[in-house]
């Protein structure tokens, strides 16, 4: 009966063991880079976790191997790696050209490898104690180079600006927060404390508990904001930003230093608030001016040769553009109708998108006022409009090298954690953000972006593009586009260079997505960049949840059966 006994109980327990194995929830890189698993920038790194010194013949263990093993347990504890996890280090320094470079190349080819013995991958069990790690100490940084030195997001004074956001509080609160520590990245200093810029936030029908949540969240994160709530079904989107509009003109007679007011989606980044600042500059902030940041392809409309755009949801007015705005009848809501009374010619019972709407209401009444566009990403004056077009919808826009002045749509689009991409910029500026680095041994790094090995080689051959010259009435022979008698396009050649760098390569490449980005007391970034099991950045199978428009994943992907992690670490201060 004992021995009996004794069997069930073993039993029982390896039933159980059975069971959690199964059952236990694994996480894709989708989950991962939408921010699902992760906290924001400041989060603790954890307990310290002491490794034993123990070492092979070719490893040595340094004081520093236990912050790499903390911070690899921390990863794998968020993120469910698998046990036996390949690791590869690398510590960077920037150097910046002398004298700074007027244009960022879309390409910088290094004359080292970023990988080199005795660097390279080493196996680690994060479940064991034992933990080898080569040398790193010992290594001297790898020099990069920078082309300008962009500003650090610490010296950034945006006290000229005001931003007006409509949202919801599950917006805001999806993914652990993802959009605030977003904002954070471009609304504050980086260490905690405003750069300047104010925030006019409204939640569509959010409680009173709803709305002190976001409001303490945005203040511990340093954001200067003014919040408020507004009811349920009592406007559509297009009410919302005139609401914002009149709220906006009320807060600038108390702050009078703002110059300029801007109306933004909640899903728009600024990555470069330094080099925004010194393009709104060019304008005379006394005079009526209205100015779009449009960032995606799908931020302009082609019709016949003629491109337009509503301003890709990232509107800049002038305090004079504000105030005629305000005045404008069609851009009064009235709280019976729930509607501003534009309305979408496809589905009139639905207000148009409320740039849009802006757009048509200053066109029927202000016809004199054109708006300049500065591009953010895409621009289709720049190039063959087609060849453009393939560019953004391969994901090209991101790795193409483009210095972007905004971002849009980018967590749907590209499940891309742009807040997480910029964090490098508090060590090396935001000229470094997204540029790209040709390394002598084949890997390509997209700074804050991806880390790509190429296993047959890959060669990068010049590219001039040719503004080419338009006829009236359309688009050229070459398929050009010309921008619409409404627009004036504005530093276009800034955002995508006439001079670019096209990659063919051989053979299978295998990408590392940035899964995680830490900026520590000493300045340094710490960068992890994942491959999950299974190739293409997915666990494949039936827990690939690929979503329509998700383009980051690839079929000639090298596969492999483990999770594999490489850190990048920049060094607080680059070469000057």
């Amino acid at each position: 009966m004992f021995r009996r006994a004794r069997f069930a109980v073993l039993f029982g327990v390896i039933f159980l063991v059975i069971l959690r194995y199964y059952t236990t929830t694994r996480h894709s890189i989708l989950d991962v880079t939408e921010g699902k698993t992760s906290g924001p920038w400041r989060e603790e790194w954890g307990h310290p976790i002491k490794t034993k010194q123990s070492k092979g013949a070719n490893d040595t263990v340094h004081d520093e191997s236990d912050e790499y093993v903390n911070y690899l347990r921390v990863l794998h504890r968020k993120h469910g790696f698998t046990n036996d996890v390949p690791v590869a280090t690398r510590r960077i320094k920037a150097k910046y050209s002398k004298p700074p470079l007027k244009a960022r190349p879309s390409l910088a080819q290094v004359k080292n490898p970023l990988f080199k013995d005795p660097l390279g991958f080493t196996r680690a069990r994060l479940d064991s104690d034992n933990i080898w790690l080569p040398a790193h100490a010992e290594i001297p940084p790898l020099s990069l180079p920078i082309a300008r030195t962009g500003p650090r997001p610490s010296s950034i004074d945006a006290s000229s600006l005001l931003f007006g956001i409509s949202t919801t509080y599950a917006r805001l609160t999806y993914a652990n927060n993802a959009l605030l520590s977003d904002w954070a990245a471009w609304l504050t200093d980086g260490r905690g404390s405003s750069n300047g810029a104010g925030l006019v936030l409204t939640l569509h029908g959010a409680t009173e508990s709803q709305v002190k949540t976001i409001r303490d969240e945005l203040h511990h994160l340093g954001i200067d904001v003014t919040l408020t709530a507004s009811a349920e079904g009592e406007t559509d989107a297009g009410g919302r930003y005139a609401q914002l509009v009149q709220q906006m003109m009320r807060q600038r007679h108390r702050e009078p230093d703002r110059k300029w007011f801007a109306l933004v989606d909640d899903d728009v980044f600024f990555p470069c608030m330094g080099r925004l600042l010194s393009r709104l500059q060019k304008f005379d902030t006394s005079e009526t001016h209205y100015v779009g940041v449009p960032s995606e392809r799908a931020d302009w409309v082609i019709d016949h040769g003629t491109a337009i755009t509503y301003g890709g949801a990232a509107i800049f007015m002038t305090a004079p553009m504000l105030d005629t705005s305000g005045q404008l009848l069609c851009l009064q809501y009235t709280k019976t109708s729930g509607q501003t009374g534009l309305a979408d010619e496809e589905d009139p019972g639905v207000g148009m998108a409320w740039d849009e709407g802006l757009s048509e209401c200053l066109a029927r009444n202000t016809p004199d006022i054109k708006m300049d566009v500065l591009p953010g990403l895409f621009s289709p004056t720049t190039a063959n409009a087609q060849t453009n077009i393939d560019d953004v919808q391969r994901g090209g826009g991101y790795a193409s090298g483009a210095l972007p002045l905004a971002l849009h749509r980018y967590r749907n689009y590209h499940r891309f954690e742009a807040g997480k991409g910029h964090a490098v910029t508090s060590a090396c500026g935001e000229d470094c953000f997204l540029q790209r680095f040709l390394f002598k041994d084949g890997w390509v790094l997209v700074n804050g972006y991806t880390l790509t090995r190429y296993d047959g080689g890959v060669t990068a051959e010049k590219v001039t593009v040719q503004t080419p010259k338009k006829k009236s009435g359309g688009a050229d022979s070459k398929g050009a586009v010309k921008p619409s008698e409404r627009l004036r396009i504005v530093d276009a050649e800034d955002v995508n260079p006439k001079e670019r760098y096209a990659l063919s390569w051989k053979g299978k490449k295998k990408t590392w997505r940035l899964l995680d980005a830490r900026v520590k007391e000493n300045g340094e970034v710490w960068q992890a960049y994942v491959n999950r099991r299974g190739g293409g950045n997915t666990v494949g199978g039936d827990m690939d949840d690929r979503r329509p428009g998700d383009i980051v994943h690839h079929a000639e992907e090298e596969k492999s059966d483990v999770d594999s992690v490489i850190l990048l670490i920049w060094e607080g201060e680059g070469e000057k």
